[in-house]
């Protein structure tokens, strides 16, 4: 993971720059078409894998435009802008919550075949739930421009912990695997369902805790943690 997110971090500057110089619309049909490479045929090759049939292979290479995780990064970027944000948060919350449960279907699904899929960055529906939440809560932690964030919710309880949250996930995602070892043999004593849930709410608040008191030193903040 970390040479992807040194690199993302080191070319982001020159990447923002480019970005704020083309209109949203030009992004459409190029973003389209890398959707479907990047995100789309993985999902086919494992329905085609779980069905015993010949998955779709090329020698088409992007990860020089940063591949899939370049593709969330401009997301992101988008939502920042608010491309999304005519999109009613009903129907973002039911779409990612839909997506959600086709990407666990599609687990269950790949494991009564021959080779068991464990779901990646590369999913289409994992992506599609990742953006419709992040809109949503982009939403609620007022990170959308001053013009589609009523001035009376910015102080908000809501919108401070939502805020604190983003800023806070890049140093959860940094020390939450090591945190999640230890955690782990502790959790075989319940049912595999319910320690995967009690691991997650565990994992996610010790991490978090973790690096919003680390951060109050604002060295410890910008030198390990990148938050600004």
């Amino acid at each position: 993971y970390m040479p992807m997110v040194l690199g993302l971090y080191l070319f982001l500057p020159f990447v923002a720059l480019v970005l704020q110089k083309i209109p949203a619309k030009t992004l459409f049909f190029p973003g389209i078409m890398a959707f479907i490479w990047l995100f789309i045929l993985p999902v086919a090759n494992v329905l085609l894998t779980a069905t015993e049939h010949s998955t779709v292979n090329s020698s088409l290479f992007l990860e020089f435009g940063g591949g899939i995780y370049g593709f969330y990064l401009i997301l992101g970027f988008l939502v920042h802008q608010g491309v999304f944000r005519n999109i009613r948060g009903s129907l973002l919350f039911l779409t990612g919550i839909l997506s959600f449960i086709g990407t666990v279907l599609l687990q269950v699904f790949s494991y009564h075949g021959p080779q068991p899929y464990n779901v990646w960055y590369d999913c289409g529906l994992l992506l599609i739930c990742a953006l419709c939440m992040f809109e949503v809560f982009s939403r609620t932690g007022g990170f959308l421009t001053k013009a589609s964030t009523p001035q009376s919710e910015k102080n908000s309880p809501l919108q401070k912990l939502t805020q604190d949250l983003s800023k806070c996930t890049f140093g959860i995602y940094i020390i939450h695997n090591p945190i999640l070892i230890m955690l782990m043999p502790h959790a075989q004593i319940f049912p595999k369902p319910i320690s995967v849930i009690i691991l997650f709410i565990a994992v996610l608040c010790i991490s978090w805790f973790m690096v919003h008191v680390a951060c109050k030193i604002q060295f410890i903040g910008r030198a390990l943690f990148y938050i600004k």
